[in-house]
């Protein structure tokens, strides 16, 4: 075969010849300038998309430090607020209240506390975690956190994650009167502020005296609690330990087991 392609070739005339030797010369030079358009565009095309992605890169990094700069001067400022000075006054109160009153739940409030800790907090713990986590180590073992938790968590009407609508848990309580009084105003903080949540924390104690969203860290201690190897105790710790006026703080991003063993970062 190829023997006759030879022959056929010697037997085309000069000009035949000619013509398929510029045609071939011609195919080669269009898959070389193929090749290099393609090489070309594949290069231009990885450019733009690399700009792209660092302008993407660049303006997310803004927006973050522009919110953590926004939040650090609203912090400033809430601090000092003669509101919340007096919220964090009076809430510590009325927990001390309790503990000196020996709060302790009936047989029955007992049993729904359990209830809700053994079959559906716990359960739904497990699910999404790839540490098993049991009924001991959650439980607190405080009669006033177990009360505060039945009566603002437990046997709050509101939905996980609605439990902040609930201002008073009508039990006569002090600490439900201050409650009363001072939720609205910071849970309207919260709101307004896209804040997961907020508390306010006893420096002696390290009690969470209040919390807005009123997850299961609400009113334990980050000192000797079930929370107290947590990002926000470690947190508490630093800002205690070495206070500076005027600084704000923040943790990292950490797994945080009341928040269901979301990552969660705290100011």
């Amino acid at each position: 075969m190829k023997k006759t392609k030879t022959k056929l070739f010697h037997k085309l005339s000069v000009k035949s010849k000619f013509l398929m030797i510029i045609l071939g010369v011609a195919v080669i030079c269009i898959s070389v300038i193929g090749y290099q358009g393609l090489d070309y565009g594949k290069s231009s095309l990885t450019k733009s998309m690399y700009d792209h992605l660092t302008s993407i890169k660049t303006a997310r990094a803004q927006q973050t430090e522009n919110y953590f700069n926004d939040t650090n001067s609203l912090l400033k400022t809430l601090v000092s607020e003669y509101a919340i000075v007096d919220a964090m006054k009076e809430f510590s109160a009325g927990f001390s209240l309790l503990d000196s009153y020996k709060v302790e739940l009936s047989k029955d409030y007992k049993k729904i506390f359990n209830f809700y800790y053994e079959k559906e907090l716990i359960p739904a713990l497990n699910k999404v975690s790839a540490t098993e986590f049991g009924y001991s180590t959650l439980v607190p073992k405080k009669e006033s956190v177990e009360y505060l938790q039945l009566h603002y968590i437990v046997n709050n009407a509101a939905r996980e994650g609605k439990k902040y609508l609930l201002d008073d848990a009508n039990d006569g309580s002090y600490y439900s009167q201050v409650h009363k009084k001072f939720n609205p105003v910071l849970r309207k903080i919260v709101e307004n502020q896209d804040f997961s949540d907020l508390f306010l924390i006893n420096a002696k104690s390290r009690q969470i005296v209040y919390s807005s969203n009123k997850h299961i860290d609400f009113a334990t201690s980050l000192l000797d609690g079930p929370y107290k190897d947590s990002p926000l105790a470690k947190l508490a710790h630093d800002i205690i330990q070495k206070p500076q006026q005027g600084r704000v703080y923040i943790s990292d991003f950490a797994k945080y087991v009341p928040a269901i063993n979301q990552p969660r970062a705290f100011l």
